[in-house]
């Protein structure tokens, strides 16, 4: 039943966040959690929170097997995406960065 669950929430996460998400990188960028400094911007992107909300729930036990789930299937939607490592930039650049993305779709 643990393995049922497993892939269950995995199926949950991807596809929840692939209608929720944006079709492309910087699609939806309003959604997105962009911290500004200055003229920079911290891009955290929801795999990386995922990731981290993952390895929390491990360090503390909390091993429900559909929550773990869906954070791994927020971490492999994620981890589709091109931008995925983009993280730190100009506030300036950003069209410039994103602009190639939106060619391609």
């Amino acid at each position: 039943m643990y393995w049922i669950l497993l892939i269950l929430g995995m199926l949950t996460g991807s596809v929840f966040l692939y209608f929720f998400a944006g079709k492309y990188e910087g699609d939806r960028i309003g959604r997105s959690i962009r911290l500004k400094i200055g003229i920079y911007r911290i891009h955290i992107h929801h795999w990386i929170l995922s990731l981290f909300i993952f390895i929390f729930c491990i360090v503390f036990k909390f091993y429900h097997p559909f929550i773990l789930g869906v954070l791994i299937g927020f971490i492999l939607q994620g981890l589709m995406y091109r931008d995925r490592f983009i993280v730190f930039y100009k506030d300036e650049d950003f069209e410039k960065i994103y602009s190639k993305y939106k060619l391609d779709k």
